[in-house]
């Protein structure tokens, strides 16, 4: 790390010209633009309009696993401790209990904003532990997602289906569809 100005970008733009197999640049400073006339196998993506669901699980690899997976991942790249972590893990597995994933794993399937939701609505008693460790994560989320919140439509849908670990089962029918939003 450097001080601005100091070549960090340079420096890695450097190696990177110099590697030979495939590899993905995300840049929301556009340090990086000049691949595209270095290179004509150069994908543009605008970051805004890159749509990419962390939730789904891949082909082949078992909902709670990948629910495992995210946490580990998600934890590890946002510093969080154990408690929190273990926190994510099970408000993910109610999420993918929503959507019956352990049934079938096919679409729709969660988002990011579903999980904010779903740690929203969480009713959890504010002297306990478990409210640090959903804040924690739900501080996290946000800065993941830039604080986005949830269309107006789908925030209203999701108020008025009673969507709370409390209320909702996963054999309540008609809010799956709804929650399909693209992150």
């Amino acid at each position: 790390m450097g001080q601005s100005g100091a070549g960090k970008a340079t420096l890695l733009y450097n190696l990177l010209r110099q590697v030979t197999v495939p590899f993905w640049c995300f840049d929301l400073k556009q340090d990086y633009r000049h691949f595209i006339a270095d290179d004509v196998d150069v994908l543009v993506i605008p970051w805004r309009q890159f749509k990419f669901n962390p939730l789904k699980p891949p082909a082949g690899t078992p909902p709670r696993r990948w629910a495992q997976v995210i946490a580990e991942i998600f934890g590890h790249a946002t510093a969080l401790l154990s408690g929190s972590k273990n926190y994510l893990l099970k408000q993910l597995l109610t999420l993918y209990d929503y959507y019956d994933l352990f049934t079938a794993v096919e679409p729709p399937y969660p988002s990011l904003f579903e999980l904010q939701q779903l740690l929203a609505a969480d009713n959890i008693n504010y002297v306990r532990k478990t409210a640090d460790y959903c804040d924690t994560v739900q501080n996290r989320l946000d800065a993941l997602t830039s604080g986005q919140a949830l269309s107006s439509t789908a925030a209203r849908v999701i108020r008025s289906s009673s969507f709370s670990p409390a209320t909702s089962s996963s054999s309540s029918t008609g809010w799956r569809l709804v929650f399909n939003i693209s992150w």
